[in-house]
């Protein structure tokens, strides 16, 4: 057990290493400067990536509570199946 939980901590320190964190600070600028010329950010996926979509839109609305965080202004991930 201890190997494997060593194991999965390494890969998340991997994970978290190979994070380029000047693009990181450069989509965090340009949010800044959408925000601040009063322009919108249209977050989308499809199946998961829609959730992780609003999942990323709600975060945004924890960071900076603002106009962004509007339940209005989010259009929630929606499941459908064809059958």
């Amino acid at each position: 057990m201890r190997e494997w939980i060593a194991n999965y901590i390494e890969a998340e320190k991997a994970a978290l290493d190979s994070i380029p964190v000047e693009q990181v600070e450069s989509i965090i600028l340009k949010f800044k400067e959408a925000h601040a010329e009063g322009r919108q950010i249209f977050l989308f996926g499809n199946g998961g990536s829609a959730s992780n979509a609003s999942h990323f839109a709600t975060d945004l609305g924890k960071v900076r509570p603002t106009r962004w965080a509007s339940g209005s202004r989010f259009c929630r991930s929606t499941t459908t199946s064809v059958g």
